[in-house]
């Protein structure tokens, strides 16, 4: 009974602590944007019995706003919201304003608000190629801001991809000069996480990868804060060319955007049951490298044939066969590590791709075939061209 009693202790002041720490996490929000003279208007309170996903009540007593919420991020966009629709606020990429003589006026008001959907995903997977690779920790700060103030709370982030697979790939034999090799210029990591190319621009400093493993952490350590849901990219089936020296493989290079062979990436086959093995072998050691570092995430990021074509035989019974062997190489290289993990890919290439001849490589029969074997629950798509059929 009494060792009961402490467990219920510790439930009950672990949930006030939490509960102080929200409100504290969402007023350093409303702070770090607006100023210490508007955050001074707000009083958080964290309310689990609130109904509904990041859900959040506010109303004013006194002068001072009250935002009651079930989650750092549903206090966050509350504040927002009153910000916007009493006093002016916006928060932009471009600057932030907010009328302060209307913020001191308000009196009587009342509103609640929550969101449809469980998750609201940030980022376009090259977003990291083309706007965040050279951030610095105070630009992501100011992000990170910006997606709680609008009630985002589960973005796709970089995760320090490059510093923990080389770290992968030495662990597996190859030489530095092997595993710096395969790694792009940071402006090309999404295309070299996706296979699309390997080695292009590679001027890196060794210091790249050991930044790459400290801004995450910060990164890292807000979100949860935050009570966000980041998605990780994970090992994709691309290797450096000297695999063969090592492990008796069988590698493919796929063609994209006329890149010369020297910069396609090779990519482990999983033909053969020695093949899925050393796939699935990568995979589990890069998620465990990873969670070793950074603690244990949900949902992974595998994308092997954006915008590719899938080798698959001319006999269509075959291609559905081997469709079926990619998906359930890929999953369990992630399921491996973390049977909890979520699966994620892009949505994107499975409308756009066409071959050589303009065929359709995903037809519905082969995009069922990919993923039939894997439950429901452990893989999700990104719908990032949800008006593309329609227009195109």
């Amino acid at each position: 009974m009494k060792k009961l009693s402490l467990i219920v202790y510790f439930i009950f002041f672990t949930n006030l602590l939490f509960a102080y720490q929200s409100n504290d996490f969402a007023n350093g929000v409303v702070q770090r944007v607006f100023g210490s003279e508007v955050a001074e208007v707000f009083d958080f309170e964290y309310d689990a019995t609130l109904q509904g996903n990041d859900a959040y009540s506010l109303s004013v007593v006194g002068g001072q706003v009250i935002v009651k919420g079930n989650s750092p991020v549903a206090m966050c966009r509350g504040a927002y919201d009153f910000l916007k629709d009493c006093a002016d606020g916006i928060y932009t990429w471009s600057g932030v304003t907010v009328n302060r003589q209307k913020l001191k006026s308000i009196t009587g008001l009342s509103k609640e608000g929550s969101s449809p959907f469980i998750y609201r995903y940030y980022f376009n997977v090259v977003t990291h190629g083309y706007t965040t690779p050279y951030w610095t920790w105070e630009r992501w700060e100011q992000e990170i801001d910006w997606m709680a103030l609008h009630g985002i709370n589960m973005p796709l982030l970089p995760g320090a991809t490059e510093a923990i697979l080389y770290r992968t790939f030495l662990e597996l034999g190859f030489s530095e000069s092997e595993a710096k090799g395969f790694f792009t210029g940071p402006a090309y990591f999404p295309w070299n996480r996706m296979g699309n190319i390997a080695g292009w621009n590679n001027q890196m400093p060794d210091s790249y990868f050991q930044k790459q493993v400290e801004l995450t952490h910060k990164i890292l350590d807000r979100l949860r804060e935050l009570g966000m849901t980041p998605i990780i990219p994970a090992f994709a089936g691309f290797v450096p060319d000297s695999i063969n020296k090592y492990y008796p493989a069988t590698v493919t290079k796929l063609k994209w955007a006329n890149f010369s062979k020297e910069n396609q990436a090779a990519l482990i086959l999983p033909s053969t049951k020695q093949n899925q093995e050393l796939f699935i072998k990568i995979g589990n050691l890069y998620i465990s490298e990873w969670e070793k570092e950074f603690g244990i995430n949900k949902y992974y990021l595998s994308d092997t044939f954006n915008e590719m074509d899938v080798p698959l035989s001319s006999n269509e019974a075959e291609a559905l066969q081997q469709m079926n062997e990619y998906g359930n190489t890929i999953y369990k290289s992630i399921s491996a590590a973390n049977p909890n993990a979520v699966w994620t890919m892009q949505g994107w290439t499975f409308p756009f791709h066409k071959d050589d001849l303009g065929r359709v490589v995903w037809t519905p029969e082969r995009l069922s075939s990919f993923v039939s074997s894997i439950p429901d629950d452990k893989v999700m798509f990104l719908d990032l061209a949800n008006d593309y059929n329609a227009h195109f």
